[in-house]
């Protein structure tokens, strides 16, 4: 075995233009998933999966962004797209944690799931909220002016990540059957579940949404998620066209569904 000196991979990962202690965090884990049909059971067993297999294709995203940083050089033609297909992720996962917090912390016949739940259920990403809006600025200018785009900046600013990791996974593993269902019926619940993904699509640009959880999802997982209607699969590639320059920096083809190979 080898007895590495961390100090000195940290002084080659900054000679190399790599932000070390972002280095040290990417991969991102992925959250528990069940790869049954969530759909089938209550409501209140399915939300924490229903929760996770979506902020998986967030955390596929930023593991993506990450890796993608560290091996396209600066002067690529594909830069662009590379900052576009950011650029949009990042808003994206602004947009779904306002989403969260609107589903958690929103009265419902005088009482929100925090006030009932207690507040564990939707931890604090105000400071991951503050990254993000952060990083979608830098991510505007250099879309504007690619050639002030820096990976090391980049990577710098994907520190939030295992920030926000470590808070959804406290916050899926709080929510628990036995604590959801003394508060909620499965009914109401589920109804609560339908309006948010109605708010997520009304606030999104649904032709990067739609094409986005499918892309940031491993099939091999779950053949269950996303739950994408036939309307849906025949308006697919023509909402690809919208942002046709992203989905090559994708996991997944949302074609196929086949992993993506970078060239």
């Amino acid at each position: 075995m080898w007895n590495l000196d961390l100090g000195f991979v940290s002084c080659i990962l900054n000679m190399c233009g790599v932000d070390s202690a972002a280095a040290v965090e990417y991969p991102l884990p992925l959250l528990p998933i069940l790869s049954c049909d969530i759909y089938a059971i209550d409501s209140r067993k399915a939300l924490p999966f229903l929760m996770a297999f979506m902020k998986n294709a967030f955390i596929r995203a930023l593991n993506h962004a990450y890796t993608i940083s560290m091996r396209l050089p600066s002067g690529d033609p594909k830069i662009l797209h590379f900052l576009m297909y950011a650029k949009s992720v990042v808003e994206l996962l602004r947009v779904h944690l306002e989403g969260d917090r609107l589903f958690f912390t929103t009265c419902s016949d005088g009482r929100s799931l925090t006030d009932v739940l207690g507040p564990d259920c939707y931890p604090d990403f105000s400071g991951v909220t503050e990254a993000l809006i952060t990083l979608g600025s830098i991510l505007a200018h250099w879309t504007e002016v690619p050639s002030t785009y820096s990976s090391s900046i980049l990577q710098e600013h994907l520190h939030f990540g295992l920030s926000m990791v470590s808070h959804m996974r406290d916050q899926v593993e709080y929510l628990t059957f036995e604590r959801i269902s003394v508060a909620i019926s499965d009914d109401d619940l589920h109804r609560m579940i339908q309006a948010n993904i109605e708010w997520l699509t009304l606030h999104s640009d649904m032709s990067f949404l739609l094409p986005f959880v499918i892309s940031h999802h491993d099939p091999s997982t779950s053949s269950y998620w996303p739950p994408v209607q036939e309307q849906g699969i025949q308006a697919l590639p023509t909402l690809l066209k919208a942002h046709e320059g992203c989905w090559q920096f994708a996991p997944f083809d949302p074609l196929t569904r086949l992993p993506v190979v970078m060239h």
